[in-house]
Formats: C-alpha cells, sequence, structure tokens
C-alpha cells in the first residue's frame, strides 16, 4: 500500500511541476533558460529536464536552439483556440436550445464530434418528470446518436471509412445500424434532410432528433439536439420539430461564421 502510494505521489508531483513549468513561462513572453526555471521554481535542473523535454516534444514549449531560451508553444494556443470556440458554441446555442425546449418540452442537448464518439458539452433539461439523464462530458458512440450520426452525414466518404475501417459496427440495442453500408446508406438519406434521428439505437427506451453545426472554415463539427424518453415520444407529433430544430441549427453556424454557399 505505501508504494501504491508513494507512485501516486510522484505522478501528481511531476504533474504539478509540469503545471509550474507553464504558468512561469506565461509570465515571461521573453522566455527563460532551464537554469533560470530551476531558480525561480527552486528545483534542479536534473528533476525538470525530463519534463521540459517531454513539453517541447509535444509542442507545449520551444527551444530554437540548443541551450536558449524557453518559451510557450503553438500547442498551448491550439488548446486555447479550442477552449474558446466551445465557450462561444454554448452562449450561441444555448438562446437556441432554450427555444426549443420551451417548444417541445423536452430535453435539448449540445454536442462536438471527437473520432468515433460525440461529447455532450451542454444541456437544457426537459419540463417533464420523466428525464433522458446524459450528464455533460458523456461521450457517445457517433454511429448509433442521432446526434453523431447527423455529423458523420457531412463528412466525405473516405473520413467515414478512416473513422470506421471494419465493416461491422458495435451494437448497443437490437435497433443499432451495425453494417457500415448501411450505415452509409443511411447517413445519405440524412443528409440530404438536414436532420438525424436515434429510435433507440444507442439506447432502449430513448428517442431523438439532430441536426449538425458548421463551424467558420466550413467544416461539420457539433449538433444540436432534441432527446425524449420513447414512451412520451409515441404520443407526440413531432414533425413540426423538425424544421424549428434546423432552422436553429443554421442560426448558430451562421453566428459562428458558418457561409453556405450551397
Amino acid at each position: 500500500m505505501e508504494k501504491t502510494n508513494k507512485v501516486n505521489e510522484n505522478h501528481v508531483k511531476s504533474a504539478m511541476r509540469t503545471l509550474d513549468i507553464l504558468e512561469l513561462l506565461a509570465g515571461y513572453p521573453d522566455g527563460l533558460s532551464f537554469m533560470d526555471i530551476s531558480n525561480h521554481l527552486k528545483l534542479p535542473v536534473s528533476s525538470l529536464y525530463n519534463l521540459i523535454t517531454t513539453l517541447i516534444y509535444r509542442g507545449y514549449l520551444i527551444q530554437t536552439n540548443r541551450g536558449s531560451k524557453l518559451h510557450l508553444g503553438s500547442k498551448l494556443a491550439q488548446l486555447n483556440v479550442a477552449y474558446l470556440e466551445n465557450v462561444n458554441l454554448i452562449l450561441l446555442a444555448d438562446v437556441q436550445m432554450e427555444k426549443l425546449r420551451e417548444i417541445t418540452g423536452e430535453t435539448t442537448s449540445l454536442a462536438v464530434l471527437h473520432g468515433t464518439r460525440i461529447v455532450i458539452i451542454h444541456k437544457r433539461p426537459g419540463k417533464g418528470i420523466l428525464q433522458v439523464i446524459n450528464p455533460v462530458g458523456t461521450r457517445l458512440h457517433a454511429h448509433s446518436t442521432g446526434s453523431g450520426k447527423v455529423v458523420l452525414a457531412n463528412l466525405h466518404e473516405r473520413e467515414i471509412d478512416e473513422l470506421y475501417p471494419d465493416e461491422v459496427l458495435r451494437a448497443f440495442s437490437p435497433n443499432t445500424i451495425t453494417n457500415k453500408i448501411l450505415l452509409k446508406e443511411e447517413l445519405a438519406k440524412y443528409r440530404n434532410q438536414g436532420y438525424a434521428f436515434d429510435n433507440q439505437e444507442s439506447e432502449e427506451g430513448v428517442w431523438a432528433v439532430a441536426s449538425c453545426i458548421w463551424n467558420q472554415e466550413g467544416q461539420p463539427f457539433a449538433s444540436i439536439s432534441i432527446v425524449a424518453p420513447i414512451v412520451r415520444i409515441n404520443n407526440k407529433d413531432t414533425s413540426t420539430w423538425y424544421k424549428l430544430l434546423k432552422d436553429s441549427a443554421d442560426e448558430i453556424s451562421a453566428q459562428l461564421g458558418y457561409k453556405n454557399n450551397g
């Protein structure tokens, strides 16, 4: 037990030192040398060497010449851009999500595509007592969800093949599409109509409809969806929701700087 605790402490210590290095350099735009960092943090150069060389290798720090000063790298700028894009996306989408929630009474979700997963980054809970519980941060398989399929539908076929090299896809319920050819056929339909469904494909008892959000570069990357228990949907006419949902997604895309030239 003592050995395990010591290993964990060492991992935490390394993480803390890594963050100390980055936060220190953030205050020195002209950069610092290894020795400068060592003096500021009161740590021997030998303790810093592996951490700093790893940060350089991963792009979080740059050192133009051996022995020269260290500066923050471009990878941090990329993370900052991604963070700001997500924050901006949430702020813009929230207005549309609340409008859809008021009209439908159901939960609205905002999600972004990461590889073959769709990640929920914002939610507006529905008004009913019975709710679908997928908290912010939930990662679902894109091919089994409306929010994932509507983004996949707008990717190039080559990208689909790269994401799904195998012909057989994992099943999560009896309704999940498990054949890549059939998935592509369904994606083509969703691409044309502008919205995609999840008819108990990710989980039995769950229904959803989603529409794609595009970024300024013209790339499909996120989606907004209406999610509800299937038992409540069976008693509702949802046909008027689809255009409202697509209009909301288009409005968010436009506010992000997307120009639809089609």
